[in-house]
């Protein structure tokens, strides 16, 4: 890692505080904004002038103008964080810069990047020992928690597993109940005699799916409140349900 003067880190740390948001035709720091302890998530970063390596020195313009690129991190006490340039060429001659970044403490960290070569800065903020999310899942609609449930249904795939019996007593019962919220169960491909998936059973169908079967989803009218993957207990159907 190429560590920096404390005094240089602290100029640059200030500096980006009082500094406006940067313009979109300025560097940015790419790549995820949440880590988990210990996980090296990789930081793409776009929009640095390139050096001309094409002028017959070799790499001294290269050599050059890393030695202008600096890092700094104002992370919490009692960190070991670092981030580790790495530079590479592209195939038109260009240069590319990405910053691996890790931790061993949960907290919130600021990456700063000066670059002398053209006096332009930017930071990046990642938030660590947070849940980290997948970017090729959907995220989850947001629910008003004051939305009571109106329906609670099991999707399950027939061939797979047998639908656990404490899950059916629990449906039974919020079924008996009444109240308002119908409980049923829901296999995968059951379908119309059109071929098409009961109105009823679609969000919860859909929920289920991108979840993972077997899925308990409750719903408030058509927006999905909760899922959860593969309940094996009563207790688990009725906390759901509330």
């Amino acid at each position: 890692m190429r560590r920096i003067p404390s005094f240089f880190a602290a100029c640059v740390l200030f500096a980006a505080s009082v500094l406006p948001a940067q313009d979109p035709d300025k560097i940015k720091i790419g790549g995820p904004s949440i880590a988990a302890v210990g996980q090296e998530i990789r930081l793409p970063v776009t929009g640095l002038v390139s050096p001309d390596i094409t002028t017959g020195e070799g790499i001294k313009p290269l050599i050059a103008w890393a030695a202008k690129i600096q890092t700094a991190i104002d992370s919490p006490l009692d960190t070991s964080a670092s981030v580790d340039p790495e530079i590479g060429l592209t195939l038109g001659g260009g240069v590319k810069l990405s910053l691996t970044f890790v931790t061993d403490k949960p907290g919130l960290y600021v990456l700063v990047l000066a670059d002398g070569n053209t006096g332009k800065l930017t930071t990046k903020r990642i938030n660590v020992g947070g849940v980290v999310v997948d970017p090729t899942k959907p995220t989850p609609p947001v629910v008003d928690p004051s939305r009571k449930p109106t329906a609670v249904t099991y999707v399950y795939e027939k061939d797979e597993a047998a639908i656990p019996r404490p899950v059916q007593a629990a449906l039974n019962k919020i079924h008996a109940a009444g109240g308002g919220v119908v409980a049923s169960l829901f296999e995968d491909d059951s379908t119309t005699g059109t071929g098409q998936v009961p109105r009823q059973y679609q969000a919860a169908l859909k929920a289920a799916r991108e979840a993972g079967l077997p899925c308990l989803v409750v719903l408030s009218g058509d927006d999905v409140v909760r899922t959860v993957k593969a309940p094996t207990t009563e207790s688990q159907v009725m906390e759901a349900a509330k």
